[in-house]
């Protein structure tokens, strides 16, 4: 979605940007102008050509600078507690995430979404969590 030519802005929430991970996943770049807010150890994150973006508190407001907006949820953003993944967990509650959905719904038309990254063979508790951001989505949808 990111390289998309009609795609505006790109805010990405809840990214895991501790070093370990960081190192591991060195060949991503990130888009120059993204919003990334986070909740690990690193203050910016490396978009390729010798430059780095900042990154903001995961609790910083939206700025979103379009009424229909694309929300695109990858499950290992949540804590174990809430999902089990192929690829490891982040640190974000699966309240948080649905709080943030929320927020976004009060200014903002969601037209369209998708969720990815759970497990091949999800557990009881990622199809919890995968069911109830479907729903926090769903409301808001067309």
């Amino acid at each position: 979605m990111m390289e998309q030519p009609n795609i505006k802005k790109v805010i990405l929430i809840g990214i895991n940007t501790e070093k370990k991970w960081f190192y591991e996943n060195h060949s991503y770049r990130f888009p120059e102008d993204a919003l990334i807010l986070q909740k690990g150890d690193a203050p910016s994150v490396y978009t390729g050509k010798f430059r780095r973006l900042r990154l903001g508190n995961m609790e910083s407001p939206l700025n979103i600078p379009t009424k229909d907006v694309y929300i695109s949820v990858d499950m290992d953003l949540l804590e174990e507690a809430y999902a089990t993944t192929d690829w490891g967990n982040g640190k974000v509650s699966l309240d948080q995430v649905v709080s943030i959905i929320e927020s976004i719904k009060k200014e903002h038309r969601i037209v369209g979404s998708d969720i990815c990254g759970p497990a091949d063979e999800p557990d009881a508790k990622s199809l919890r969590s995968l069911a109830r951001i479907a729903l926090a989505v769903k409301e808001d949808i067309f």
